[in-house]
């Protein structure tokens, strides 16, 4: 039922995308980040859904740049010509480096599987740039990051309070398949989730009239303190203080700025827990998964 279901609804995007392009792009912007793939597998088996997504979004765009409905002169400006400089570094160290590609099994080391993701990435930037030139546009899709950065929110403390994190180590990763995998399986990458999530959710908060929507989103804050340091994650930490020094620096509330930072120091004396007890305890984790790797 649930694989019918998500045919249906892959088809009807797809369709609406070939009237409104930026229903494509809105639709690939949440199915990106929020990687459903990875939550329900069990559905999307045999599903290439970002592949629909894509080539509807792709579709559609030369559709309606050939009525002159969509122009691409947005493409012309230098921070797009920044980016295609990057992404030549990048092909370049590839390609011409002084090193042979790394051909290593697992995905995020081996080489040729990251740079098809980052030619991906690269792709779709420039692809969806025409069809998000609208600040109503813009709102759709800083809202659908928001649903999928609340979800994971909600899917990281309901992780822990359930225990069941604790089944597979002390370091919280993302949703992953049977075969783990996932793109937040790895614990730094969920970790850089909620440190992107944070920000959005308070300038949203800042901007939003309703009292009921600010005071959610403030909420999700200190929740998603929690879920970077239920990752574990050093480089997630760093980002998150920093994330958090410039929110103080850009509030219009001072007092607000200040009692998240402080909020932010509290919350790390209480979850960061005593080093050597911390290595001590992973050691111990170990040696148990080693027994029941034996048995």
């Amino acid at each position: 039922m649930l694989h019918i279901t998500i045919i249906s609804i892959l088809i009807v995007v797809a369709a609406a995308t070939l009237f409104k392009p930026w229903v494509g792009a809105v639709a690939y912007i949440i199915f990106s980040v929020m990687a459903p793939q990875t939550i329900w597998y069990w559905g999307f088996e045999g599903i290439r859904a970002s592949l629909i997504l894509s080539a509807a979004t792709f579709l559609s765009l030369a559709l309606h740049v050939v009525m002159g409905n969509l122009s691409l002169s947005v493409w012309k400006s230098k921070q797009n010509a920044l980016v295609l400089f990057f992404w030549g570094t990048i092909l370049g160290s590839y390609f011409l480096g002084g090193f042979p590609p790394n051909e290593m099994s697992a995905g995020n080391l081996n080489s040729a599987v990251l740079l098809e993701r980052y030619n991906k990435i690269f792709v779709m930037f420039f692809l969806l740039q025409p069809l998000v030139t609208d600040v109503r546009i813009v709102s759709y899709m800083v809202w659908a990051l928001i649903c999928a950065f609340g979800y994971y929110t909600y899917w990281a403390n309901l992780q822990y309070l359930s225990g069941d994190m604790f089944l597979h180590g002390l370091r919280l990763g993302g949703p992953s398949t049977p075969l783990y995998k996932g793109i937040y399986a790895d614990e730094n990458l969920f970790a850089m989730l909620f440190v992107m999530a944070i920000p959005i959710f308070y300038f949203m908060a800042q901007e939003n009239k309703n009292k009921i929507v600010k005071i959610a989103l403030y909420l999700l804050i200190p929740f998603a303190w929690h879920g970077v340091f239920l990752t574990g994650s050093r480089g997630g930490l760093v980002g998150l203080s920093i994330v958090t020094l410039h929110i103080v620096y850009r509030s219009r509330s001072k007092l607000l700025g200040v009692l998240l930072l402080v909020g932010l120091v509290a919350a790390f004396i209480d979850q960061g827990g005593d080093a050597d007890a911390t290595a001590q305890a992973g050691r111990t984790n170990e040696i148990c998964l080693g027994c029941h790797k034996t048995a």
